[in-house]
């Protein structure tokens, strides 16, 4: 999941993110979809400032058998690429990892 945080305007790096991580599962064949500005529904007691804008993505990795890399050394090098604060101060990205007893809610998309 990446979520992109920008007070007040648009969000600058949302395509440049995406193709970050469509060029590492393509250097490490593996397979991946995109969801992209995915709806998350939010307590309606949410606190969400003006002007205030969130988008989040769901980026998808599966290795399949022609993959490079390992789920652990995978974690690593997202964790390198985007752990840092490689942004400008008033924004934020954050990238995680999918627990497996979610899978079932959101699964590898077929398309």
């Amino acid at each position: 999941m990446v979520d992109y945080f920008d007070y007040p305007g648009s969000v600058s790096c949302h395509d440049e993110v995406l193709q970050i991580l469509a060029h590492i599962a393509s250097i490490h064949k593996l397979d991946y979809r995109l969801s992209v500005d995915h709806k998350f529904s939010l307590s309606s007691d949410s606190y969400q400032p003006e002007n205030y804008r969130r988008i989040s993505d769901l980026a998808y990795f599966r290795s399949n058998d022609d993959s490079k890399i390992t789920g652990k050394e995978f974690r690593s090098v997202i964790s390198c690429m985007f752990g840092k604060a490689i942004l400008p101060h008033e924004m934020e990205v954050s990238v995680c990892h999918q627990h497996y007893k979610v899978l079932s809610q959101y699964p590898f998309p077929s398309n």
